[in-house]
């Protein structure tokens, strides 16, 4: 059975839900980005990505730029294993630039037009001479919003949850949970636009700090 959903109320619904974040948060951050998808054969994937986060104040402080890229291959029917490597200028001069090195997991698997991914990450952050290890699980749902199939000039969105381990021999453990929606359009075959939402709860176990993202992105195939 096909559902229907209201892109209207869809759309209603993510910008109230952005309105009450907004209110709650002690950071407010916007952070577009761009990533392209690149032609390969067989089991392997290959996706390049830039971004740049910029915090909303008065002045509004360019935090970072930063270059992404990660190699996949796909396990079995539904399952995918990728090797990422980002690296992070900040524009902070008593700050260390970053480098991150990324092992993922990933299963998604559609059931009719929902489909659902299960992904686990264990990175490793390095900063100078200083390495935070990281463990992340990401539980996520996304779906057209006409029928079973995305269709160039359709709409869809999205839902995820993610819950992150960070370790650091200098410092106590910290555990952060994050809650994303997101609002898409495919508007081309190999071009899709999306607006996420993201609410993160950082070191809630101990003194938490909340921070909302505006994620704008642009995902080409080619």
């Amino acid at each position: 059975m096909i559902l229907s959903y209201s892109k209207s109320t869809i759309l209603i619904f993510v910008l109230l839900s952005t309105g009450i974040y907004a209110q709650v948060a002690d950071q407010i951050l916007v952070e577009p980005g761009m990533n392209l998808a690149w032609p390969s054969k067989g089991r392997w994937s290959f996706n390049t990505a830039i971004e740049n986060r910029t915090e909303v104040e008065e002045n509004k402080e360019a935090l970072h730029v930063q270059l992404a890229h990660f190699t996949s291959y796909e396990v079995g029917f539904y399952g995918k294993v990728a090797l990422g490597i980002m690296y992070r200028e900040l524009f902070d001069k008593d700050r260390p630039e970053e480098l991150r090195i990324t092992e993922q997991y990933s299963y998604g698997k559609r059931y009719n037009q929902l489909r659902l991914v299960h992904r686990a990450r264990v990175e490793q952050r390095i900063r100078e001479n200083d390495i935070t290890h990281r463990l992340r699980y990401q539980f996520s749902a996304d779906l057209p919003l006409e029928g079973l199939e995305l269709d160039a000039r359709e709409f869809y969105i999205a839902g995820s949850l993610e819950s992150l381990l960070s370790l650091n021999r200098s410092n106590s453990p910290e555990i952060d949970q994050r809650f994303s929606v997101t609002l898409g359009n495919r508007i081309l075959s190999n071009l899709k636009v999306q607006l996420t939402t993201q609410y993160r709860f950082e070191n809630y176990a101990q003194e938490t700090f909340t921070r909302l993202f505006f994620s704008l992105g642009t995902f080409y195939k080619l």
